[in-house]
């Protein structure tokens, strides 16, 4: 994987960017923030805000905005429309003291056009997810301790929870899922009936609820899959796993059925054959419509590995992004200085699972994978974290330095499978002088049959200082900078197919 382009936003404190979903003209990224200074536009007053950027193709920020006592986990784009759902938690009216289930419609500059805080006066647990359904609503699942409130039914111990809101926020219905034990929903996607399919993980015994499973070890949880019609009734549902720690952590639907990326803490069980390589694996299963396995294998090393986004590409495998604690087995490559840190882990499978390539990235101290965005077969935008100092693939140019977590952004492109593709994309930039005094000049060349781009310089907080449009194949741009102010910039020489980013450093007279 080639990385075009990356981007670091936070302050001197922890902030952490969980989702990401593409706009026209870039990305929406949210997170979490406890700073107040650095690009952190944000009054947290020692706490934490979830914090909403907007930023364009090549990672500078276009705006950003925070939500007091609010956190989002989840942001997708409204089915139809130019809208997104954002899915968290928040302490907020009628359930003001205690943390329950959010769900927000945004337009595409931030601004609430709908909010609905779901729970009761006990409140929730702290995963929280959603996704858009087709008919402009949002589904939204939780994990629940009690019932009463938005909350039906529960049946004891923590179960999980899912509530459909149509396209104005009100709500259509809620199912709970478990039994007396523990079960924790990870994930829920609409399926191609208009049913929903979730993924859990648990410990079910079947007794006063609707989970009953033959588990291989009540001390460690089972993968669990259970399937819903359009209204929210239960169709089926299906325990995967050993005796060691396994669980649903994203779902795909397939032409053939589902594919299943869990993480896999079993050599046993629904497990064996799976080449498990020790602590925990990428577990991905391929089941058919009735959540029968079709083919599973584990991925990984002797570390802790767990998948975060699994996508389908065109030739019918999958890329799949996963965070790495292990420096062996399938796992080669991990630039982490010490064996506790995670790198990112992408690694692309055929459609029978065998794997093709992989690719760790990150630093020497820890960078984590939470949210992508697919753009193609080869193209993919990242939203994780990363820690302390750019180091190794880590290179923010505006990273700001003895802060703690930052969001970390970049985009990156699959060369080793569509070389073939972009082998005559060729695109060539040259600034000068460079450090600049008067002036600069940029002389550039587009890909062959391109003859439309643009050139943007930002600061170093990410504001545009200046910006041309490109109209012809070669050229010369001259910036004259006698209204910008000595320092360092990040120029971006953009395409629809391409990007290129550098430095230009303004020198006084």
């Amino acid at each position: 994987m080639l990385i075009n382009w990356q981007q670091c936003f936070g302050g001197m404190n922890v902030d952490c960017a969980y989702d990401i979903a593409q706009t026209e003209d870039g990305y929406l990224v949210v997170g979490d923030t406890q700073s107040n200074d650095g690009l952190v536009a944000c009054n947290t007053n020692g706490g934490r805000a979830l914090w909403l950027l907007e930023i364009n193709n090549s990672g500078s920020l276009i705006w950003q905005r925070c939500f007091e006592n609010d956190y989002a986990s989840r942001i997708v784009k409204v089915i139809g429309n130019a809208d997104y759902y954002l899915v968290g938690g928040t302490y907020a009216e009628p359930y003001p003291d205690t943390y329950n289930l959010w769900v927000s419609r945004i337009d595409s500059m931030g601004n609430i056009i709908w909010e609905r805080t779901l729970g009761n006066t006990i409140g929730i647990a702290y995963e929280q997810y959603g996704e858009a359904t087709n008919d402009g609503g949002v589904i939204a699942a939780a994990q629940i301790v009690s019932q009463g409130g938005d909350i039906t039914n529960w049946y004891g111990g923590y179960d999980g929870w899912i509530i459909k809101l149509d396209s104005t926020g009100n709500t259509e219905w809620d199912f709970s899922l478990g039994s007396s034990q523990f079960e924790f929903i990870n994930c829920i996607i609409q399926s191609s009936d208009n049913g929903y399919l979730a993924g859990l993980y648990g410990t079910p015994n079947g007794i006063g609820g609707n989970v009953d499973c033959d588990i291989q070890s009540f001390a460690n949880p089972d993968a669990i899959l259970f399937k819903l019609d359009a209204d929210g009734n239960p169709e089926w549902h299906r325990c995967f796993g050993g005796s060691g720690h396994d669980g649903v952590v994203r779902l795909l639907e397939t032409a053939n059925g589902y594919m299943v990326a869990a993480y896999g803490g079993s050599n046993d069980g629904d497990l064996i054959g799976s080449g498990w390589h020790g602590d925990g694996d990428v577990w991905l299963v391929q089941t058919d419509f009735s959540g029968n396995i079709i083919w599973q294998k584990c991925y990984g090393g002797s570390g802790y590995d767990s998948p975060k986004k699994v996508f389908q590409t065109s030739d019918g495998g999958f890329m799949v992004f996963a965070n790495t604690t292990s420096f062996d087995g399938d796992v080669v490559g991990n630039p982490s200085g010490y064996y506790t840190n995670s790198s990112i882990w992408v690694f692309k499978i055929d459609s029978v699972g065998e794997l093709q390539w992989q690719q760790c990235i990150g630093g020497e101290t820890m960078e984590i994978v939470y949210g992508v965005s697919q753009q193609g077969d080869y193209d993919y935008t990242v939203a994780g974290e990363m820690r302390q100092s750019p180091t190794g693939d880590v290179n923010c140019s505006n990273f700001v330095y003895g802060s703690h977590q930052n969001y970390w952004l970049f985009g990156i492109s699959d060369t080793i499978v569509s070389t073939s593709e972009t082998s005559e994309v060729i695109m060539e930039l040259q600034v000068f002088p460079n450090p600049a005094t008067n002036s600069a000049t940029f002389s550039y060349s587009l890909p062959v049959g391109i003859h439309q781009g643009s050139i943007e310089v930002h600061n170093t907080t990410g504001q545009l200082v200046a910006s041309t449009k490109l109209n012809e194949a070669k050229g010369e741009w001259i910036l004259h900078l006698s209204n910008i102010p000595p320092g360092l910039y990040i120029y971006t020489l953009s395409t629809q197919q391409s990007t290129i980013t550098g430095k230009l450093v303004v020198s006084g007279e």
